[in-house]
C-alpha cells in the first residue's frame, strides 16, 4: 500500500493522489500544506454517466465548472443524490488511484473534500463529491451493489446566499446547514477494511472562518474488494423540474493518501 512520501515532489494531482520520486530526495511536499487536485470536467479524465441526457454542456474557467441542463419536465425524487433509492441525476467518475495503483474497498486511505457551490441558482439544486464503488448504478442506497457514494455535499433553493447549504453526503442522505455566509465545506473521511468511515468536517465563510461543525454517520461495512472511483454528481435538491438551458456552477477540490496499518 503507498503512502505520502514528505520529502518528494507529488504529481499525478489530476487523479487526486500522490506518486512519490526518489525516496532520497528533499524538498518536496511539506505535509503541513498539502495540494489538492481541482475539478476540471473538461479535462479528459472525467466520464459522464447521463441515464436521462440531462447534460447539454459543461464549460470549465478559472476554477468554476458550470453544467448546462436541458429540460427536465416532470419532477421526481429520482433526480436527488440524498433521498431516493433510486438516482438517475447525472455523474462524472474516474478510477481512484494513488502512486499509480487502484484503491479498492478493501484499501485504507484517508479522504479530503473541498466544494463550494456558486450563487447562481436557477433552480434548487445540489452537488455531490466523493467517492463510490459503482459509479453507473442508478440503484442508491445501503445495498452492496448500489451508487454507495460518501463525501462532501452542497445545495441551494433558488434566491441568492441566504439559501445556500453545505454539508456531508453519506449514501443516499445527507445532513446539511445553511445561512448567508456559508461558502464552501471541508469533509475528512476514513475507509478501510471494506468499511467506509462518515463524513465529517467544518463550513466556512468567505473569510474563510468557521461556521459550523457538519458530520453524517454511514455506518456501512462488510464490502468486497471492488474498485473505488471518484465522483461528482449533479441534480436537484428536491422534487424539481428544470428549464433547458438553466446551470448549476461549483467548485471542487479533492485528496486521497493510502495509508498501511
Amino acid at each position: 500500500m503507498p503512502i505520502v512520501n514528505a520529502f518528494d515532489e507529488p504529481q499525478g494531482g489530476a487523479n487526486g493522489g500522490f506518486t512519490p520520486g526518489d525516496s532520497g530526495g528533499g524538498g518536496g511536499v511539506n505535509l503541513d500544506a498539502v495540494p489538492l487536485a481541482a475539478i476540471d470536467l473538461t479535462d479528459g479524465t472525467w466520464t459522464l454517466e447521463d441515464p436521462d441526457n440531462l447534460v447539454n454542456t459543461v464549460n470549465h474557467s478559472s476554477g468554476v465548472n458550470t453544467i448546462v441542463w436541458n429540460a427536465l419536465g416532470v419532477a421526481s425524487s429520482d433526480y436527488r443524490w440524498t433521498s431516493s433509492t433510486t438516482c438517475r441525476a447525472p455523474r462524472w467518475y474516474k478510477l481512484l488511484t494513488v502512486n499509480g495503483v487502484q484503491m479498492k474497498e478493501s484499501d485504507f486511505m484517508a479522504l479530503y473534500f473541498k466544494l463550494k457551490l456558486e450563487a447562481n441558482y436557477d433552480f434548487p439544486q445540489e452537488v455531490v463529491l466523493g467517492t463510490c464503488s459503482f459509479p453507473t448504478a442508478t440503484l442508491n442506497s445501503t445495498s452492496t451493489s448500489a451508487i454507495l457514494g460518501s463525501g462532501a455535499l452542497v445545495q441551494s433553493t433558488s434566491g441568492g446566499f441566504a439559501s445556500r447549504f453545505a454539508g456531508a453526503w453519506s449514501l443516499n442522505s445527507g445532513g446539511t446547514v445553511s445561512g448567508a455566509s456559508t461558502d464552501f465545506v471541508h469533509i475528512a473521511q476514513q475507509r478501510g477494511a471494506g468499511a467506509i468511515g462518515g463524513p465529517a468536517g467544518y463550513i466556512y465563510d468567505s473569510t474563510p472562518a468557521g461556521t459550523s461543525a457538519i458530520s453524517r454517520n454511514t455506518n456501512k461495512d462488510g464490502l468486497s474488494n471492488n474498485n473505488l472511483y471518484w465522483i461528482v454528481g449533479a441534480g436537484t435538491r428536491g422534487n424539481q423540474t428544470i428549464s433547458a438551458g438553466d446551470e448549476t456552477q461549483f467548485q471542487g477540490k479533492y485528496l486521497a493518501i493510502g495509508v498501511t496499518i
